[in-house]
């Protein structure tokens, strides 16, 4: 599959990456991630082939390729430890490629969510609605809010007032099974792996935030 990605064969669309242009297959890229779909439906320009054109801004073609390779092979580079994950899971979460967004947040949690950085990994999380990396995050504050609080990212969370109600909200409940979210029933109490589990048992949508997750959980327990 890789050798179709490189040789552009089959290419019925062309992305234009800060100059650098990747030929690709609709069909390959909206079987992995989703959001190429809505990208499709919306374009309307092509080329003398008559490929479709597409131009993708504040992405690197870096990151960009890797997306492509991964969703060609789904497979990651030899060398994907020693990648900037932040970038990768950012190109993830934009073009919806839920696996690859995954194993970019274990690599993040693998290197380490300490109380200096819990702040920061945590307002990242919540832009990027990735919940495993969330719950990390969350699991440290806990553990030390005071480390936590007194590190240079907290004054960005300070100025996030919905973060800073939930992130009290877990200090205040001693056994900290609320998680920081207001969407209550059965499910509430359960991990980010556990809930992903009981949805992918559904065949219901296993990606967005922790709350996003329960809550989707509670609307389909309701209707069955």
């Amino acid at each position: 599959m890789l050798e179709m990605l490189e040789s552009g064969e089959n290419a019925d669309v062309v992305f234009n990456v800060d100059g650098t242009q990747f030929p690709a297959n609709k069909r390959i890229l909206m079987r992995h991630a989703k959001t190429f779909e809505e990208i499709f439906e919306n374009t309307n320009q092509s080329n003398e082939k008559g490929e479709e054109e597409i131009s993708i801004d504040g992405v690197d073609p870096f990151h960009f390729l890797m997306l492509l390779r991964f969703l060609y092979s789904d497979e990651v580079p030899p060398d994907f430890h020693e990648q900037d994950h932040h970038a990768i899971l950012e190109v993830a979460n934009r073009f919806g490629c839920f696996r690859l967004k995954t194993l970019a947040a274990n690599e993040i949690i693998n290197r380490g969510v300490t109380t200096d950085n819990a702040a920061g990994m945590l307002l990242f999380a919540d832009a990027q609605s990735c919940a495993l990396l969330r719950e990390k995050a969350i699991e440290v504050f806990v553990g030390n809010p005071k480390s936590v609080m007194a590190s240079p990212g907290w004054s960005k969370i300070a100025d996030s007032l919905d973060l800073t109600k939930d992130l009290m909200q877990l200090l205040v409940d001693s056994t900290g099974d609320c998680k920081g979210t207001n969407c209550e029933g059965p499910f509430t109490n359960l991990g980010v792996a556990d809930l992903r589990k009981k949805l992918h048992e559904k065949d219901l949508d296993v990606d967005g935030t922790r709350k996003m997750l329960v809550c989707r959980l509670n609307e389909a327990d309701t209707k069955e």
